[in-house]
């Protein structure tokens, strides 16, 4: 994948690429391991005691233990989990994308553009409603421009 390149123009109105690339990253290690530690911890609990799972809770809270652990004992291994868990969230992501979005999008406008001419339904109303050649409406005349002038 090739790098991206901001042009004057983008640069001068919204500087995004001229920011510390750590930006995303701030915060200690530990900090940021804790916190994703709190989340996954809170995703356990709900697989827990609201779904009464017993396996995956388990799971979820022993790699919370490894990125805690890690964090604060080895940081190259904590940064190794964090690129795995950044690469996994953009081919999940592509994934999902291709293999949810685009098939919804052509199962929905195609059965309902289906079902919209079955049904002679034409809710923009694009065919003339009259035999006239003109869709003119009449309207009634406007009152005169100077009783505007005296409003008070």
């Amino acid at each position: 994948m090739e790098d991206f390149q901001q042009n004057h123009v983008s640069r001068t109105v919204w500087p995004w690429m001229d920011a510390d690339g750590n930006a995303a990253e701030s915060g200690s290690l530990p900090r940021r391991a804790a916190v994703q530690a709190v989340i996954m911890c809170a995703i356990a609990s709900v697989l827990f005691f609201l779904l009464h799972h017993h396996v995956m809770p388990v799971i979820i809270l022993v790699l919370a233990t490894i990125v805690v652990l890690s964090a604060f004992f080895a940081p190259a291994l904590f940064h190794g989990i964090d690129r795995f868990g950044k690469a996994l969230g953009q081919v999940v992501g592509i994934i999902l994308t291709w293999m949810l979005l685009i098939p919804f999008f052509y199962i929905c406008f195609t059965v309902g553009r289906l079902l919209l001419v079955v049904l002679k339904v034409d809710p923009m109303r694009r065919k003339a409603e009259t035999g006239e050649d003109t869709c003119w409406v009449q309207h009634p005349e406007r009152p005169p421009l100077d009783r505007y002038g005296k409003r008070f």
